[in-house]
């Protein structure tokens, strides 16, 4: 089973409206993605929690996960495209770091 990582990271609290390609990509370089995504973003957040949202590709998976002010990073559980993942701070005893920093790991089993 191939297995693929792509990651997002968002910097800026701008764009939390915004969807986003589900691949990381240098601040020079237009990202390369299919027209059918997998497009992920930001969908939720507060003070402890991050919840990111990613649509299309297909009937994938994809995990989250969000930056916490100790430096730690928060997993969300692994969910179905078109489903949000929570990543909980508080699980790590900590609060979300702000502007707010997300990942969107897409075909994740676990």
């Amino acid at each position: 089973m191939i297995r693929k990582t792509l990651t997002v990271i968002v910097l800026t609290a701008g764009v939390l409206g915004a969807a986003t390609p589900a691949v990381a990509a240098s601040p020079d370089a237009a990202p390369s993605v299919s027209a059918d995504g997998p497009y992920c973003a930001l969908s939720w957040n507060d003070n402890y929690t991050a919840g990111i949202t990613c649509v299309g590709g297909g009937n994938g998976s994809f995990r989250a996960s969000a930056q916490c002010k100790n430096g730690q990073w928060a997993r969300g559980e692994t969910v179905a495209l078109g489903y949000t993942s929570y990543a909980y701070c508080s699980s790590l005893g900590s609060s979300l770091y702000k502007p707010v920093r997300w990942n969107a790991f897409v075909g994740t089993s676990n």
